[in-house]
C-alpha cells in the first residue's frame, strides 16, 4: 500500500477500539509507546486507504 492512497489519519488507543478499526477497512500506518505521568499506552496510527467517508466503527469512543 503506498501512503498517498490514505485520505485520513486517526490516532486510536485501546486494542478493541484498533481490532474494529482494522475490520471497518483501515490499515494501521505506525505504533508508538507513550506515557503521561504514571500511565503508559500504545498509540495506534490508522490510516483510512479508500475514496469517500471513513467508516468510524460504532461501538468505540471516536464514533
Amino acid at each position: 500500500m503506498d501512503h498517498k492512497d490514505i485520505t485520513e489519519v486517526k490516532e486510536i488507543n485501546g486494542d478493541d477500539n484498533v481490532n474494529k478499526f482494522l475490520k471497518a477497512g483501515w490499515v494501521l500506518l505506525n505504533t508508538v509507546a507513550k506515557q503521561d505521568g504514571t500511565s503508559s499506552w500504545i498509540a495506534y496510527s490508522m490510516g483510512w486507504p479508500k475514496d469517500g467517508p471513513a467508516v468510524i466503527p460504532q461501538g468505540t469512543s471516536y464514533a
